[in-house]
This record gives C-alpha cells, sequence and structure tokens, in this order.
C-alpha cells in the first residue's frame, strides 16, 4: 500500500481520500477550512495534516484537488507550509484540480526536483462514488506509471494524453462542451414548461431520448426537473473552467461566450454554489416538478 497525501477535501477529493483509504492506503489529508477535515477522518481511517507540507512528509505521492490556479499555487508553494516543502526526493506530485494548462506547465518548473503527474477528472460526485472516473493524465509516462494505482482508486479509466498540460487543455474543452449543451437545455426544459399544448412528461422524454440528445443530458434535465440541484458540479466552478477555456478558444468562440455569460448570470443571482443544472432556475425560478 502507498502513503498518499490529499489537499484539498470539497466533493471531489473527499471522495479519492474515501476510496483511497478504504483500499487500506495510507492516507493523510488537508483543508484549508480544518473542521472538513476533522469530519472526515471521524468516518474514515485518515490522519489530518495542519499544513500541505505536515501531509506531504513522508508520503510517495501527494495529490492536490482544489479550486483554481491560485489555491494551486498556494497549495504548492505557499512559504509558509506548501506541500512542495514536506515533500521527499522520490515523490511524485499529482495534481488533479481543474486548471489552467499555462498553469500547469508553470508548476512543474516550480517544483525542482519532483516529478509531475497533472490528473484532472471527468466525472462528479456519483462517479467518484462509483469509482468509474475517467482520469485525463499527463505527464511523463514512466511517472503516470507509478501512480496509477492511486488514479485508478477512484476510476474505471486512465488515459495517458501526453505532456504536461494536455490535461488540463482536453478537461477545460469537456467541461465547455458540458455546459454549452446544459445551458442549452435548461431554455428547452423552460419552453416545454411554458408551452400549455405540450405535456411536459412526454415531451422531454422524447426530446431527450433523440440521438443528437447527448446520454447525459436525460440525467440533466431530470435533475432540472426534480428541483435537486446539490451540487455535484457547482454553477461557479463551472464559470471558473469557461473562464479558462477562453484563453484556448481565443476571442471567436461564440458558443464558449454565451454560456459563459448564463454561468455568469447564474453566480450574480445567487444560484453559484447550486449545481450546473441550477441555471434552469433563471427562465423557472421555481424549477422542481411539474
Amino acid at each position: 500500500m502507498t502513503a498518499v497525501a490529499v489537499l484539498g477535501l470539497g466533493t471531489m477529493g473527499a471522495g479519492l481520500a474515501t476510496n483511497l483509504a478504504a483500499d487500506g492506503h495510507e492516507v493523510t489529508v488537508w483543508n484549508r477550512t480544518p473542521q472538513v477535515a476533522t469530519d472526515l477522518a471521524a468516518t474514515v481511517a485518515v490522519r489530518v495534516a495542519q499544513t500541505p507540507a505536515e501531509a506531504a512528509a513522508g508520503a510517495a505521492v501527494v495529490l492536490a484537488m482544489v479550486r483554481d490556479d491560485e489555491a494551486s499555487r498556494a497549495v504548492w508553494l505557499d512559504p509558509r507550509g506548501g506541500a512542495a516543502a514536506g515533500m521527499g526526493a522520490d515523490a511524485v506530485a499529482v495534481e488533479s484540480s481543474t486548471l489552467s494548462p499555462t498553469w500547469v506547465r508553470e508548476l512543474a518548473g516550480l517544483l525542482p526536483g519532483v516529478a509531475l503527474v497533472e490528473a484532472p477528472v471527468l466525472g462528479s460526485r456519483p462517479a467518484v462514488a462509483a469509482r468509474s472516473l475517467l482520469v485525463l493524465a499527463g505527464g511523463d509516462a514512466v511517472t503516470v506509471e507509478r501512480v496509477r494505482p492511486v488514479l485508478e482508486a477512484s476510476a474505471s479509466s486512465v488515459r495517458h494524453v501526453g505532456a504536461l498540460g494536455t490535461a488540463a487543455t482536453l478537461k477545460l474543452l469537456a467541461n465547455t462542451v458540458l455546459s454549452v449543451q446544459v445551458a442549452a437545455w435548461a431554455e428547452v426544459v423552460a419552453a416545454v414548461r411554458a408551452d400549455a399544448h405540450l405535456d411536459e412528461d412526454s415531451a422531454l422524454a422524447l426530446l431527450t431520448g433523440l440521438p443528437v440528445a447527448a446520454p447525459a443530458m436525460g440525467r440533466m434535465v431530470g435533475l432540472m426537473r426534480g428541483g435537486d440541484f446539490t451540487p455535484n458540479f457547482a454553477a461557479d466552478l463551472v464559470g471558473k473552467d469557461l473562464g479558462y477555456a477562453a484563453g484556448l478558444l481565443g476571442p471567436h468562440a461564440p458558443m464558449r461566450t454565451a454560456a459563459a455569460g448564463v454561468f455568469a448570470a447564474a453566480t450574480a443571482a445567487g444560484l453559484g454554489g447550486d449545481d450546473l443544472t441550477g441555471v434552469v432556475r433563471l427562465y423557472l425560478p421555481e424549477a422542481g416538478p411539474a
């Protein structure tokens, strides 16, 4: 078994730590809000560290799952206890946060003597619980293989996609496609519900069952209609990712721009902490069962 540090215990980080501990790995956790780590340790066999550096000390793999580039920089490099200061020479840094490719490549140069793998994931709360995430791994192929057993604790597939930065790029492009589709389906749900000539159940069953509808959209539409916006992928994080994607797609990307506007409006309306499907409330403030 492997000594693993998990830095960041949001929905995904907590799930990763839980799965690793269940598989018998020696897991140490850190979270910016200490009580979150303490609560996890009450139910899962993990040790709580007070700083990222303390968590990283003695770990063979140090995995971060934090909000954005700024948080990533702090968790690895903060002079008051960043993880880099606690890592041994043979340890591997794994950055699983959804970040900009530019920062991932820069981070590699700021971790002298430490091997870095990027490993953002596709999937949310249900997938990490079912251990069915798709992990996009970027970096040296040999190093990716070293950490594969850790990544596979929560994944049905770990795919090495290229050099550092390639996984970040693919993750942002995947999230762009997802956000555009969810924004469009929110409008469709509102339009169907507003049309008194349509039976909502049969109309949406027909539309989500068409070949042009992505399989995941049936579940997303179900969440919109059911009014359960418990965050699997929070709307404000979608907005963050679309901001990073702007650097990849350039100024002539009207679909990304439109989706970014929808999620910015959701955050401005106080819906940023809701699941991304909560954007339907921009059109149906009392969204829920018909």
